[in-house]
């Protein structure tokens, strides 16, 4: 009668029903007939506990807090069959029409008492664990503060560094949830046959479960049942890698690292063919994808591969190592603003990756170079993405220190088609980087060329380069790495570098200051540095065993002997340098006697300019460049007579003594003592 008047139309009769089934409850004796009756008697308190009457509400309340405690008492293991008989009337009601009420209160209570049944219950939840741990799960995101869910909002709009921290405690808190305990030990009762139910009711939750503190905690659920149950979860782990393939594209870095340590433990426990389809989505995630999110999960899901399942990335090494080499190779992002590591920068993972799955860069590259490179020329040749085209470009510099002459020729001349084919392409962020490792490539020895056909490739490569350095842009990287080619080869390109260099050297600061942005400054030390880099190109551009002072010789040094008295210290050390390299080059017992008088005129109009720099005591630098150019000058002395002229001797010879007594650094002043006991007896 009480049961049937908690429906009654008269709320005066609910409210009645309500108290007396309130008061009913607290001293009942359990009974079979009690436990039959309590599906209907919890589907009524949970509709009265939503009544238009705000009394009838408050005595549903206590009816539902009393039902609570006798279903509990009744749903305990110790009470054996009816005990199970209970679980198993009771639960389907309380988590079908409870949990997923519309009520707020009415989810509350039914939460606390599955909270209590499951601590109690024991063994006898395992017949419902499918139903139930999702049920949990999904709980976390109902007891999280909704202000956290309003924070997380509103607060990632304005900063991922703080949207990271505040995703971070969330998962945190949800970890250290009643329900994520309740769910844990529920871990201790599952076995194949609850599997077959389990997984297939986690993988909806882990595809589009609503809340980070749900789709976290599911993560987390399975990592622990992935250690509880072992191979068992084989079957089962190509549904759910698929499953938190869905979560590692979210937005959320929460998600994205809890779906990664979660895809690093159920690898182990994976198929091969479930393994290789993984590796492969994230091989193209970050090699055709731009979206940095889409990057992080590939850097996340790898690293964690490699913490929890490292005989899984030894194993598929061959497919995952060339992609880290690559990673390893991007940008460092800038730190946020209170100078930590930005969230999204993944460089510090790809080099954790490679170092704990290599023995070290150079072992690395000696046993994976035949994956390796093979990727870097499709990356160059195919690739839409600039960064990617920048990084594979930076990895074949490193490929050509590391390994040098170790590289095959084979792939030497792969990587260096695939390059040049790059630098007759138009221009681009990051192009600086192929100049450089075309440079790197180039100085590495060829053993074997009888055909001619590398010499003619490297020719071509030198011929591109020196066209790229009439381009505005990295304009000095261009000339730098055209230095650097040239020091390594031997060819003659010095009338084309001196069209090249003539119109920085004799530009005047007024025509470039309208092509730079910058303070005046700034555009003075871009100019330094470019003129520099010219000269430097000079020096490198001298043929070897040069035996002919030709026009090109002797204009080259009037623009030397200009420009040393008026530039700044960096481009005086750059002319002084390229004196060097012209003297060192000059083959001057295969000259003729003009040639040799040509030599000397040169000697005589560059040794007073060269001395003048000894005694500038303010840069070091340019003291020592101006005793290394006087050397290599002077070493010429015994066949070309530049010190016939007595002036100009003892000018020297009084500039050096001055070194002596001011030099403060110790190689100076051993130097110039070499000097003046070798040439000034």
């Amino acid at each position: 009668e009480v049961a049937s008047g908690l429906t009654h139309q008269q709320w005066r009769v609910r409210q009645s029903c309500c108290l007396a089934l309130d008061n009913f409850l607290r001293g009942v004796d359990i009974r079979h007939e009690l436990v039959e009756a309590l599906p209907s008697l919890w589907e009524a308190c949970m509709r009265v506990r939503d009544d238009v009457k705000e009394t009838v509400r408050t005595a549903a309340d206590a009816a539902c807090k009393s039902l609570s405690k006798v279903t509990v008492r009744i749903c305990d293991s110790s009470r054996g069959d009816s005990g199970q008989e209970a679980i198993q009337l009771v639960l389907p009601v309380i988590l079908e029409k409870g949990m997923l009420s519309s009520v707020a209160e009415v989810k509350t209570i039914s939460l606390a008492t599955v909270l209590q049944i499951s601590k109690n219950a024991g063994a006898l939840l395992k017949p419902h664990i499918a139903k139930l741990v999702p049920v949990l799960i999904e709980g976390l995101t109902e007891l999280e503060p909704k202000v956290l869910s309003y924070y997380a909002l509103h607060v990632g709009a304005e900063s991922e560094e703080l949207q990271d921290k505040l995703d971070k405690a969330r998962i945190t808190a949800s970890k250290g949830s009643r329900l994520m305990d309740v769910a844990t030990q529920c871990l201790y009762h599952v076995d194949k046959g609850v599997l077959e139910d389990l997984v297939p009711a986690l993988v909806p939750l882990l595809k589009s479960g609503v809340g980070l503190s749900t789709k976290a905690g599911c993560a987390q659920f399975v990592v622990s049942l992935c250690n509880r149950c072992g191979d068992d979860v084989m079957a089962y782990a190509g549904k759910l890698l698929a499953a938190l393939l869905h979560g590692l594209a979210s937005r959320s870095s929460g998600v994205r690292r809890s779906y990664a340590s979660c895809t690093g433990h159920i690898v182990k426990n994976a198929k091969q063919s479930s393994v290789e389809k993984l590796i492969a989505k994230l091989r193209m995630w970050y090699l055709e994808k731009e979206e940095e999110e889409l990057h992080h999960s590939a850097a996340l899901t790898i690293h964690a591969m490699s913490r929890y399942s490292q005989d899984v990335v030894q194993r598929h090494s061959s497919e995952i190592l060339p992609t880290v080499f690559v990673a390893m190779h991007a940008k460092a992002k800038p730190p946020s603003t209170d100078d930590e590591q930005n969230s999204l920068d993944t460089l510090p993972l790809w080099e954790e990756i490679w170092h704990e799955n290599t023995p070290g860069t150079e072992g690395g590259l000696r046993v994976h170079h035949a994956e390796i490179v093979p990727l870097l020329v499709t990356i160059l040749r195919e690739s839409s993405s600039w960064d990617r085209k920048r990084q594979a470009a930076a990895g074949v510099s490193t490929v050509a220190k590391k390994l040098g002459a170790g590289l095959p020729a084979s792939y030497q001349d792969s990587l260096l088609e695939s390059l040049i084919s790059v630098l007759e392409g138009h221009m681009w962020d990051g192009k600086d980087a192929v100049y450089q490792a075309t440079a790197d490539l180039l100085s590495v020895p060829v053993a074997d060329d009888s055909d001619g056909k590398r010499a003619e490739l490297r020719r071509k490569a030198v011929d591109s380069m020196l066209l790229q350095c009439k381009k505005r842009r990295y304009q000095r990287e261009a000339l730098q790495c055209s230095g650097q080619m040239l020091a390594a080869l031997t060819l003659d390109r010095l009338t084309r570098v001196c069209n090249i260099v003539e119109p920085i050297l004799l530009k005047k600061s007024s025509d470039s200051d309208s092509d730079n942005d910058g303070t005046p400054l700034e555009r003075q030390n871009q100019r330094d540095h470019l003129k520099a880099a010219a000269f430097s190109l000079v020096g490198q551009a001298w043929p070897k065993d040069l035996s002919t002072i030709d026009e090109r010789a002797e204009s080259l040094m009037d623009c030397v002997i200009a420009t040393l008295k008026s530039s700044s210290w960096k481009v005086r050390v750059a002319i002084l340098n390229c004196v060097s390299e012209f003297a060192k080059k000059c083959d001057v017992s295969s000259m003729d006697d003009t040639n040799r008088s040509s030599l000397l005129s040169l000697g005589v109009m560059l040794l007073p300019a060269i001395g003048e720099h000894l005694t500038d005591a303010k840069f070091t630098a340019v003291q020592s460049a101006s005793l290394k150019a006087l050397d290599c000058l002077l070493s010429m002395s015994d066949e070309i007579q530049f010190l016939d002229d007595l002036d100009i001797k003892q000018s020297l010879y009084q500039q050096l003594m001055a070194v002596l007594k001011l030099a403060s650094a110790s190689s100076l002043h051993s130097r110039c003592t070499s000097l003046i006991q070798s040439r000034f007896k």
